[in-house]
C-alpha cells in the first residue's frame, strides 16, 4: 500500500518546518528526499515514524513494522557488534548469518563480532546501523543520510547491500546527493 501524505503541517516555537506538504510513498519502492538543510526532511522521518506529532494533515497507509537509520547510529556502546547488529532481530540470527551481514558491507564479520561498539570507527559504526535496519525486516525502511561518513567505495558497496536485502520493500531515504538517490535507483522529491 502506497504511503500518502497529506496537508501535513509542523512548526517548531512558532517556525514552520513542513506547511501543507503532500506527497505519495509508492510502495516497495525507494523515493529519496532532497532539499536544503533546515527544510524538514527529518522532522517528517520522525513523523511517519510516531516520533514527532504533526500540528496538522493526514498520513495513510504506514505498515506496521518500521525499521531506521536515524542522522545518529544510536546503538548500544554497552554491547558488540553482533549483539548490535541483532537487536532488533524479530528472531535469533546465528553468528555466520551476522558474519555474512558483515561480510557485505566490507567488514571482517568473525574479527569483528565480538568487539565492543564503541572500539570501531565511525563509518564501521554508520554500517552496523545499517545492518541493524535490515535485520530488523521493516516493511518500510527510514533512512536519514545513511551514507554520511562513508568513503566513496564503501559508499557503493553499502548501496548495493541495501538493494540487494531490501527488494519490495518501501524505503524514504534523505540525502543531500542527488547522485545518491540516482544510484539507489529511486524517485526523488524536492522538499522546500
Amino acid at each position: 500500500m502506497d504511503i500518502i501524505v497529506s496537508n501535513l503541517c509542523k512548526s517548531y516555537d512558532g517556525k514552520a518546518v513542513l506547511t501543507d506538504f503532500n506527497a505519495t510513498f509508492p510502495a516497495g519502492k525507494t523515493t529519496c528526499l532532497l532539499g536544503r538543510s533546515g527544510c524538514g526532511k527529518t522532522t517528517l522521518l520522525h513523523i511517519l515514524m510516531g516520533l514527532v506529532k504533526a500540528d496538522s494533515g493526514e498520513i495513510s497507509g504506514i505498515p506496521r513494522k518500521i525499521s531506521a537509520v536515524f542522522q545518529e547510529n544510536r546503538l548500544c556502546t554497552g554491547l558488540s557488534v553482533g549483539r548490535n547488529a541483532a537487536l532488533a532481530c524479530p528472531g535469533r540470527l546465528s553468528p555466520l548469518e551476522i558474519i555474512a551481514h558483515l561480510e557485505e558491507v566490507g567488514l571482517a564479520g568473525k574479527e569483528l563480532l565480538h568487539r565492543p561498539i564503541d572500539t570501531l570507527s565511525g563509518g564501521m559504526q554508520r554500517r552496523i546501523a545499517i545492518i541493524r535496519a535490515v535485520l530488523a525486516e521493516g516493511d518500510l525502511l527510514l533512512l536519514d543520510e545513511p551514507f554520511q561518513g562513508l568513503d566513496p567505495r564503501t559508499r557503493l558497496q553499502t548501496m548495493a547491500y541495501l538493494q540487494a536485502h531490501t527488494r519490495n520493500k518501501t524505503l524514504i531515504m534523505v540525502t543531500h546527493s542527488r547522485e545518491e538517490a540516482e544510484l539507489m535507483g529511486g524517485s526523488y522529491i524536492e522538499m522546500q
